[in-house]
């Protein structure tokens, strides 16, 4: 078994992706601001122009949280074609790598975590959904369901609609916050290290 990151490990006995247990939920925040959050490591396929749409239309903010690497040619032309033509200046960027805490400082402030990912070969690479649960608030993801079976409790954005679907899809999320994040952190707790050594020893034992 080698551990990749916190959101997969790989099984390379069976040859089979294992998803990485889920962290402990974060206590529900019932005073979140107003802003949509999006955290870590600035990737091409992270959607974050459908993040911007969704925050035109709905009137909130954005907070976006997590390293920028401008070496990285396509994480470049990301930021130049995708982020930086939308900054305004309520929005907060915080372009560098935060220590866990500090990161959920910050993000638990969020009215609704968002994460419209686009088609990625390799999205369960992308620990960004599972640490979210550790913010206490709401999680959207897209209609890309790629991140290991996430069940209906994790509202979707069609990426082919309209801004004004996908906001209401977010804003659905945030009116009824503490039910849906209850609902996350139910499954969060389900996908938890008790669940993933049952996993291994089911995969191993093959």
């Amino acid at each position: 078994i080698v551990p990749l990151n916190r959101a997969q490990s790989a099984i390379f006995g069976s040859g089979i992706p294992a998803e990485h247990p889920w962290p402990e939920p974060g206590e529900f925040n019932p005073h979140a601001g107003d802003a949509i959050g999006n955290h870590g490591n600035v990737h091409p396929q992270k959607g974050y122009r459908h993040l911007w749409a969704i925050a035109r239309e709905a009137g909130r903010a954005v907070a976006l949280c997590g390293p920028l690497d401008l070496s990285n040619a396509d994480v470049a032309r990301t930021y130049s074609e995708q982020v930086a033509p939308n900054v305004r200046p309520e929005d907060d960027l915080r372009l560098e790598y935060a220590p866990d805490a500090a990161l959920v400082e910050a993000m638990r402030d969020c009215a609704a975590l968002v994460y419209p990912y686009e088609p990625w070969v390799n999205v369960q690479a992308s620990g960004a959904v599972r640490t979210a649960i550790e913010f206490g608030r709401p999680i959207v993801v897209s209609t890309h369901r790629e991140y290991f079976d996430l069940p209906d409790s994790f509202p979707a954005v069609d990426l082919g609609s309209s801004a004004a679907d996908q906001a209401a899809v977010v804003e659905a999320a945030i009116v009824d916050a503490e039910q849906v994040f209850a609902a996350q952190a139910a499954h969060a707790k389900a996908r938890g290290w008790g669940w993933f050594v049952r996993l291994v020893k089911d995969q191993v034992g093959k």
